[in-house]
């Protein structure tokens, strides 16, 4: 994460899809068969990112859980406070938006995916973990 602003810019994203990272849990549902909603929890770390003008750019980011890289993903700054965000997984993509305040919190949605994401819609949030704003604490929930 690259800090565009008085705000640290939050590395945030969409979730992985790695055994060891996923915790599967019965969504709530009155009656119905309902999707499985899934939780991610991961450090997001920058590795790379280029500014384009002011606050905006990209950055590229590995995420990892228990010592092991999950994912990666690349967030794109599309104004001073909103980020989209594509997580690369090895069975598709999970694409996500989110704000940013001040204090480097994010929050925002799942707005769908490709492959085994295709359709699914969440949650996503976070916090700046480091005064560069380099990294970050994600947790993701999607079905």
């Amino acid at each position: 994460m690259h800090v565009r602003k008085p705000a640290a810019l939050a590395v945030a994203v969409v979730a992985a899809a790695a055994a060891s990272a996923v915790i599967a849990v019965p969504a709530l549902a009155g009656t119905g068969a309902a999707a499985a909603t899934h939780t991610l929890n991961f450090t997001a770390t920058q590795i790379a990112s280029h500014s384009y003008t002011g606050v905006y750019g990209y950055e590229i980011d590995k995420d990892v859980y228990k010592g092991k890289v999950i994912a990666g993903d690349i967030v794109d700054s599309v104004s001073a406070d909103q980020e989209d965000v594509t997580l690369a997984l090895s069975d598709g993509f999970l694409y996500a938006t989110f704000t940013v305040n001040s204090k480097g919190a994010f929050s925002g949605k799942v707005t769908g995916g490709t492959g085994a994401y295709k359709g699914d819609s969440g949650t996503i949030q976070g916090q700046v973990t480091n005064s560069s704003g380099t990294a970050a604490n994600v947790t993701v929930t999607y079905h």
